[in-house]
């Protein structure tokens, strides 16, 4: 058992898992956002950091305008439940 006393060393070890968190509004043109935020583990797998921000600056040309195409029609799909 360590003396209390001793220095507690954490080292930033993992990061298990990333939440997306993507948001399309419609309008005259769609309006569109997206989150990030993630855990930064240590060897013990204790939370040390908590990371977030805004997605955007982080994709591409070609990924934002895919993910664009992916949220118009998860939108039309979820307008279909009004009849």
């Amino acid at each position: 058992m360590a003396d209390s006393f001793d220095p507690i060393i954490h080292t930033p070890t993992t990061v298990a898992s990333v939440e997306i968190i993507l948001r399309v509004v419609k309008g005259t043109p769609n309006v569109y956002e997206g989150r990030y935020s993630f855990d930064v583990l240590d060897q013990d797998g204790a939370i040390m950091d908590v990371r977030s921000g805004n997605v955007v600056p982080h994709l591409t040309g070609a990924q934002i305008t895919a993910l664009k195409g992916f949220m118009d029609a998860m939108l039309t799909k979820a307008q279909g439940v009004i009849a």
